[in-house]
This record gives C-alpha cells, structure tokens and sequence, in this order.
C-alpha cells in the first residue's frame, strides 16, 4: 500500500500543477507565483509530463522486484493502457498547455481523471485477486 500510494502521490503532484494553467492571468494579478508564470506554460508542461507515466511505468518493475505481489505480468496489463493514457494527457498538454477559452476543461484533464480512477481499481482488483 505504501509504495502504490508513493506512486499516487508522484502522480498526483504533477497532474496538481496543471490546474494552474488555467489560473495564469488571475495569479499573475494577484501576485501568485507558480509554475506556469515562473517558467511559462511550455516549459512547466514539459516538466508535468513525466509525472504522468512514469509512476504506472514503474508497475511492472516494482512487481519484478518483489515490492508489488503477484508478478510483473499482471501489473503489466495494469500499467500499460495507464501508460498509454499518460502519454496522451501529457502530448496535449506540452501540445497546448493552456485550457480553452470558452471556460471549458482542458481535453488532458479528463485523461488524467481516467487514468488515476483505472489505476485505483485495478490494483485493488490485483490485490483482491491475488
């Protein structure tokens, strides 16, 4: 439990941050600083982007090493369409880190809401199963 939820965490750390992509012109009034405004959209996304595969990369090596039961196989099918979901919130972000205009949420949002939903009940379905 320690460990998914150290991955969780990881996780969860850089997809935080994109919700300040949204709140650059308010925080830049208020005097606010963070990422987005202290190095610009482009390079802050580029700096999310890893944090949104490599915790699910880290699945099927954790379970190689013995720290995940159940064999390196089965977090394989877990972490691999986690991967996948990751690498294409991560494109649309670096691609265009910024939210619409009209208000609405960014496309990688629902990607990344997805992608942590998947990752929580498929390692339970693991842990239960195994």
């Amino acid at each position: 439990a320690w460990i998914l939820g150290s991955l969780a965490f990881l996780y969860v750390f850089g997809a935080s941050i994109t919700k300040d992509f949204g709140d650059v012109e308010g925080d830049q009034a208020t005097g606010c600083l963070s990422l987005p405004i202290l190095w610009g959209p482009k390079r802050a996304a580029r700096f999310v982007a890893p944090f949104l595969v490599a915790p699910f990369a880290a699945y099927p090596l954790l379970a190689w090493a013995g720290w995940l039961p159940g064999g390196a196989f089965a977090w394989c099918c877990l972490g691999l369409p986690l991967v996948l979901l990751g690498l294409r919130a991560a494109w649309l972000l670096v691609r265009d880190p910024m939210p619409p205009e009209d208000g609405s949420p960014h496309r990688a949002w629902g990607l990344m809401y997805l992608q942590l939903t998947l990752a929580h009940l498929g390692s339970g379905v693991l842990f239960w199963a195994i």
